[in-house]
């Protein structure tokens, strides 16, 4: 049985009125500053206005990590005026709550159950929702595959990731994945807010029957600021800046425009839509901007245009580059020619820890640049150094303790990731070959020449949400003709993969994070992966301090070989094996000598186009 709350201390003596006996309880007058503490599965209602029996009924989703009383009095208590606004207009309410750490597949069930006791109540056959944040694809779910779209006259979204966001990616990337403490919680919500789960999503989604039933309206913001500006500084660099129409600091304004919709605002420039992820949901900023297209009665007849596909994910920027340090030691990262605004973003655990910046000639430069420690936007302790111009050259960041700092840009070069898909091909079927392109734009021809590009990939999750503890796969790109490429023909498990390319040159250093789909290929008969079938392969002891022994069992001779790479895909050493014939066999290697850091290393065992790989951690 649902359970349905008041925001208000008093309790209207309703349930005496009601039939069903459901202990059903109305919020009172909207104040500025309401609260309802509610459950999962919840429904709360407004309070009706005077002469609204037969007005329309709107339905407010939070997003992940929300809650109703998100809508009554925002992210940090500033007061919404979302309910007192549909209040006065003479609109009926209620507000759900919905797990906020759970896939759209699950909410969108509970949400399809939640409208129909909405209907019910009211005695309405549809209703409007407008709806935040992951909220959106919650509700897009419900309406598409779970058939909600009957109860529904149009939905609202705002600042929804329909096609995922980078920052989601981010954490779930082979180089940061197991500093997942650092960057926040691992849940279902967040692996499908991957890039490639939402081009999954929408894959299953637009092509579906149902979908030409829906009218959405998508608003998305590019206003970061506050606590927000973080990662804002991020999605800036990686595909969210102002030629793009910007980001609100967790989504990228190109992510909130929904295929099939109607853009109701745009994005950076305009005054409207220049609020954070936060403040795109409190009424006094937006009730204004939407609710005109929301019927008071009968229906104004306005329709969402119908649009073609559209995927912001087939291509990649980046002017971004990522260090981690998995013990406080030095790390370098490098300021091209031309390079400007510099930012630097310096994730850790601990909110004492010392940080300093040191220039190409070896002094603390820690000063030249205007620091502030903070909490970000996703709850991280974070310093954040910031210059206009600097000199080029070779730094380095100095910490008492781990870290991940992300160094982004504005000019210099450009990192341009592109594959197979396109606005018409959202996802990889399984078996399918894929084809990866790194272009490197506003470069001079010797830095392309001298650049190495290496990476990893890694399947995060399966197609449900769920994650799954796949080990990496290191990727090599050739230079031809001016770009570098990688071609895969694995039969790769269906799931959603974090690519993570690095670009390194004489004088500058890209990173590239992004996540790709592979669909089950129902032609394709349901075996094991074959690059495991010509050999095992494990190490001990792990972690390894002195020493490691491979243990190795091969099911066939020939050129096999082992190379160990670290987690940005980089060969680091390579052991020729060809002369082992079939059978168990012990390698045994000290690293005692070696030129090691401590950290996370993938070790690969192949023959040919077969390929199998572990990872090992080093702790001297």
């Amino acid at each position: 049985m649902k359970r349905f709350f008041t925001l208000t201390l008093i309790i209207l003596l309703s349930v005496s009125l009601n039939t069903n006996s459901q202990n059903w309880h109305f919020l009172g007058y909207p104040q500025s500053h309401n609260y309802v503490t509610t459950q999962v599965g919840d429904i709360v209602f407004g309070q009706e206005p005077a002469g609204s029996e037969n007005h329309t009924v709107i339905v407010f989703v939070h997003g992940k990590g929300g809650n109703p009383s998100h809508w009554l009095t925002g992210y940090y208590d500033e007061g919404n005026e979302m309910y007192r606004n549909a209040y006065n207009a003479g609109y009926r309410t209620a507000f759900v709550d919905l797990a906020g750490d759970k896939t759209m597949w699950e909410n969108g069930s509970m949400l399809k159950n939640m409208l129909t006791e909405i209907t019910d109540y009211y005695g309405v056959s549809k209703v409007v929702i407008v709806a935040h944040s992951k909220g959106g694809l919650d509700t897009d779910a419900a309406m598409i595959h779970y058939g909600a779209h009957t109860m529904v006259e149009k939905v609202i979204t705002l600042g929804s990731p329909h096609h995922g966001s980078p920052l989601a990616d981010l954490i779930y990337s082979s180089w940061t994945w197991w500093l997942a403490y650092i960057f926040g919680e691992q849940n279902d919500a967040a692996y499908v807010l991957q890039s490639g789960y939402m081009s999954y999503f929408r894959s299953v989604t637009d092509s579906h029957q149902n979908n030409a039933n829906t009218d959405f309206y998508t608003i998305g913001a590019w206003g970061y600021s506050g606590m927000m500006r973080f990662s804002g500084w991020y999605l800036n660099a990686t595909g969210g800046g102002k030629k793009d129409g910007g980001n609100d600091g967790l989504v990228t304004y190109p992510s909130s425009y929904r295929p099939n919709s109607m853009r109701l605002l745009r994005g950076y420039g305009d005054q409207a839509t220049n609020y954070n992820h936060a403040e795109i949901l409190l009424g006094q900023h937006m009730w204004n901007s939407f609710y005109s297209y929301i019927p008071l009665g009968t229906p104004r007849g306005r329709k969402a245009a119908k649009t073609e596909s559209y995927n912001p994910n087939a291509i990649v920027t980046s002017n971004m580059q990522m260090v981690v340090s998995t013990d406080g030691n030095f790390k370098e990262f490098v300021i091209e020619e031309g390079a400007e605004n510099v930012k630097i973003d310096i994730k850790q655990k601990s909110n004492t820890a010392k940080v300093n910046v040191i220039n190409p000639n070896g002094f603390d430069n820690t000063r030249m640049f205007k620091n502030k420690r903070s909490v970000d936007g996703l709850g991280l302790n974070t310093n954040s150094f910031q210059a206009n111009k600097i000199a080029a050259g070779t730094y380095k960041i100095k910490s008492s303790e781990p870290f991940v700092a992300l160094i982004t840009t504005e000019k210099g070069i450009t990192a341009k990731f592109t594959s197979d898909l396109n606005n018409k091909k959202l996802v990889y079927s399984q078996g399918e070959t894929m084809n990866f392109n790194i272009e490197l734009l506003n470069a001079k021809d010797e830095s392309v020449k001298s650049a190495k590009v290496t990476g990893t990939m890694m399947r995060t999750s399966d197609l449900k949400g769920k994650g799954v503890s796949d080990s990496p796969q290191v990727i090599e790109f050739e230079l031809k003709d001016n770009k570098f490429v990688y071609t895969m023909n694995s039969m790769l498990s269906p799931g959603i993969y974090s690519v993570s390319v690095n670009v390194g040159g004489d004088n500058f250093r890209k990173s590239v994070i992004t996540s790709i789909a592979v669909t089950s290929n129902n032609s394709v008969t349901e075996i094991e992966d074959k690059k495991t079938d010509f050999a095992s392969l494990s190490n001990y002891p792990n972690p390894v301090k002195t020493e490691t022994t491979f243990a190795i069992s091969l099911k066939t001779s020939g050129n096999n070989k082992l190379t160990v790479y670290d987690m940005q895909g980089r060969s680091v050493k390579q052991f020729n094996l060809s002369n082992l014939c079939e059978g168990n066999h012990e390698l045994k290697w000290d690293i005692s000598s070696e030129n090691l850091k401590n950290g996370m290393y993938v070790y690969e065992l192949s023959n040919g186009s077969l390929k199998t790989s572990k990872i090992m951690v080093v702790n001297k």
